[in-house]
């Protein structure tokens, strides 16, 4: 992928988390609902800025099955 391109794709994704982030009051861990699909707002250590990440209805009850089977759920920062 181009350089160009590669920009292009930073750019929107900036743009979409901006948006996103207009669903959320504080910058904490949170989980909401909107229109049947969960936001899920989390810390990206990658990135030292949190996220957002879209779940529709079946793939954020995976989500929560998976965070129920044993696995580390004292930190919510690692899934989403």
């Amino acid at each position: 992928m181009g350089k160009a391109k590669q920009e292009q794709i930073s750019k929107n994704n900036k743009t979409r988390q901006e948006f996103l982030r207009t669903f959320f009051e504080k910058s904490e861990y949170q989980e909401i609902e909107v229109s049947g699909f969960w936001l899920v707002q989390h810390w990206n250590g990658n990135t030292n800025d949190w996220e957002i990440a879209i779940y529709d209805k079946e793939g954020f009850a995976k989500r929560a099955d998976f965070l129920l089977k044993g696995k580390d759920t004292s930190n919510p920062y690692l899934f989403g």
